[in-house]
């Protein structure tokens, strides 16, 4: 069903890579967001696309008085022009936008209420 073919085939893409790959458009830091451990394979092909747990999880996770230090000292080495330096240049970039973002600070609207339970907790972030 995440590959979406309806045959069993050797399909490496999903089925909503393989329609976000097909649409024109701007080049924005998060292309297309997976809210779970590992990328879902309905995400995985060729189309960019990252997978975090929680929205608070993304990043270096190396705490608030060390990780400014190594977003600094990373950017200082990933200055060129290897596909490294550019790769390492995106998820600098990711990071910085969605802090700046701060999805946390957006309540839930229209009456929403999020169940205490895991599967419903997952949904909050979507809506933010």
């Amino acid at each position: 069903m995440q590959r979406g073919i309806i045959i069993e085939q050797s399909a490496a893409d999903g089925w909503l890579n393989r329609h976000l790959a097909l649409q024109a458009g701007q080049d924005p830091v998060f292309h297309a967001v997976g809210l779970v451990n590992a990328l879902p394979l309905s995400l995985a092909g060729s189309y960019p696309a990252i997978s975090m747990r929680t929205i608070e999880d993304f990043g270096l996770n190396a705490g608030d008085i060390i990780e400014p230090v190594l977003e600094k000292a990373f950017s200082s080495i990933y200055q060129q022009e290897s596909l490294l330096d550019v790769e390492a240049a995106k998820a600098l970039s990711a990071m910085a936008e969605l802090r700046l973002a701060d999805p946390g600070q957006f309540e839930a609207q229209n009456g929403a209420i999020y169940p205490d339970t895991e599967f419903g907790q997952r949904f909050r972030p979507l809506g933010q």
